[in-house]
């Protein structure tokens, strides 16, 4: 299988002809861990925004400091699903735990959120608001959840 992960300098080389040629590029991110609907429906609605969309995936480390556990699939598990999906054109593995260092890095015109972070803060934010980033909120309420899978899973 092809995979769309790339490392941040060869992505930045992209990033930087898309701009040249007008192309409108959007920022998602996510763990992506146990890959349900919800997640597709975020990537098909972010990809909707513009023209390339460039997914920060977080790295296995991450979820374990996110999550407080490991992540039930490995990073090459989920690089693997996540390339497998026309509506995304570049995976990025994120190590740290915000995609702040992201948005600053690629400077999307959009930078998206799943809808269940309506009314929230999050720290990208004002990173997107330094560099005129857009942020939008994609879906219209949280269906699932991999965590609360997860759980149910392990009764």
């Amino acid at each position: 299988m092809n995979s769309k992960r790339l490392q941040e300098k060869v992505l930045l080389d992209y990033v930087d002809n898309y701009k040249r040629n007008k192309k409108t590029i959007i920022l998602a991110g996510g763990c992506f861990d146990l890959f349900h609907p919800g997640h597709l429906e975020y990537l098909q609605g972010a990809k909707k925004l513009g023209d390339i969309l460039i997914v920060g995936i977080n790295s296995d480390n991450s979820i374990q400091s996110i999550k407080g556990q490991p992540p039930l699939f490995s990073l090459e598990e989920r690089v693997a699903i996540l390339s497998s999906l026309e509506c995304v054109d570049h995976l990025l593995v994120i190590s740290e735990l915000t995609l702040v260092q992201a948005v600053k890095t690629i400077q999307p015109h959009f930078f998206v959120k799943g809808i269940d972070y309506q009314g929230k803060v999050f720290p990208e934010q004002q990173a997107a608001k330094e560099i005129g980033t857009k942020i939008k909120l994609i879906g219209e309420r949280k269906l699932y959840s991999s965590t609360q899978l997860k759980k149910s899973y392990e009764r």
